[in-house]
């Protein structure tokens, strides 16, 4: 008895991701920026931040850690005598983040993506984001005791990009992304997947039938019934040739 052959094994197919909603993304990642910065950046906990700052003589990485929570520190009003555009740089460091970062959400998700993807790429968007913006505070703060022109201290100066404020843009964005993944992921799977359009059912081919084959090519005739196949067969005469034509065989 032969063996009965075995079954082909199916192959797992992973299922397509859902469809991301860029301008969702977008608006929860700034929506939580803004939660955050209002937070732990208000007025009243900035006061307390120097305090902390100021008091904190054990652990030189909890006094950075404290630190790190002044970066994105804003109020209402500048204070009096604020002739270096200190408020101002502030609240345009907020602004640029939050515009920054729904920009490069809006372009960089796209298409269908998972929870890792979307939580990902909001994450290094929002990063980058951050990271802009604090040039652009060192632009528009005037730093006049500083040698050299604006552009030079906003790339080199105190107030680009250093490792606390840098830290404080991952922790942001991190949360940010976290945030708007998460949304974005709730939101996608709510979406009906749009069903594809119809397609016409593919016409069967015709089977393919051989032509009909010729009789087979026999030159010799076959004898007749009651001849013997020794028998020799009957000849046509031969047609005249060319130079026969009008050869009177009388003349002499």
């Amino acid at each position: 008895m032969d063996p009965q052959p075995e079954p082909p094994a199916q192959r797992r197919v992973r299922p397509e991701a859902p469809p991301t909603r860029p301008g969702v993304l977008a608006l929860a990642a700034v929506l939580t920026e803004l939660v955050v910065i209002g937070a732990i950046g208000n007025q009243w906990i900035a006061k307390h931040e120097i305090q902390w700052i100021l008091n904190e003589n054990k652990s030189a990485f909890v006094r950075d850690m404290k630190s790190a929570l002044f970066v994105f520190n804003w109020r209402f009003a500048p204070e009096s005598g604020d002739t270096d555009h200190t408020w101002l740089s502030q609240l345009t460091l907020i602004v640029v983040t939050c515009l920054l970062t729904a920009a490069f959400i809006g372009v960089a998700v796209r298409g269908p993506a998972t929870f890792g993807r979307m939580f990902l790429t909001s994450w290094l968007a929002a990063t980058g984001a951050a990271l802009i913006a604090t040039y652009v505070r060192a632009l528009v703060k005037d730093q006049p005791l500083l040698p050299g022109g604006r552009v030079q201290h906003a790339i080199f100066g105190p107030l680009s990009p250093s490792t606390l404020s840098v830290f404080a843009d991952i922790v942001l964005a991190l949360v940010a992304g976290l945030v708007a993944a998460f949304v974005g992921n709730t939101v996608s799977r709510r979406v009906p997947a749009s069903a594809p359009p119809p397609t016409e059912p593919a016409l069967a081919e015709p089977a393919y039938v051989p032509p009909e084959q010729p009789p087979p090519f026999n030159p010799m005739p076959k004898p007749g019934p009651g001849v013997s196949a020794g028998a020799p067969t009957a000849a046509f005469p031969r047609p005249p040739d060319d130079d026969d034509l009008g050869h009177d065989d009388h003349q002499e």
